[in-house]
């Protein structure tokens, strides 16, 4: 089984969706939640044979995506590796994102 990698930034990705979550539901209980399912989803991706999601090498090299509850997780496969290189809202920008956030290539 791949162990799954969250990368600095998606790291503080999932803690700011935390947040802006438990403020606009008044509840960190609902925000958590959500976290826990995006991370249940890495963990399931990493764990299934072979390779899901669409590929993404218009974004950079090895890249594929998978759409999950509103939220798209960006994220390459290695040998022992998921490593998870962004976790973005459906409504983002993904070209935006990738020009001025983006992952290591």
């Amino acid at each position: 089984m791949r162990r799954v990698l969250y990368r600095a930034a998606v790291r503080r990705s999932l803690e700011q969706l935390l947040a802006y979550l438990t403020e606009q539901t008044g509840t960190a209980d609902q925000a958590l939640a959500v976290v826990l399912s995006l991370q249940r989803q890495c963990e399931k991706l990493a764990a299934l044979p072979g390779q899901l999601g669409r590929p993404r090498e218009d974004l950079a090299p090895g890249v594929r995506s998978f759409a999950f509850r509103g939220y798209v997780i960006f994220f390459r496969y290695g040998e022992d590796i998921f490593d998870v290189v962004a976790i973005l809202h459906e409504r983002r920008d993904v070209a935006t994102h990738w020009g001025d956030d983006a992952p290591d290539a």
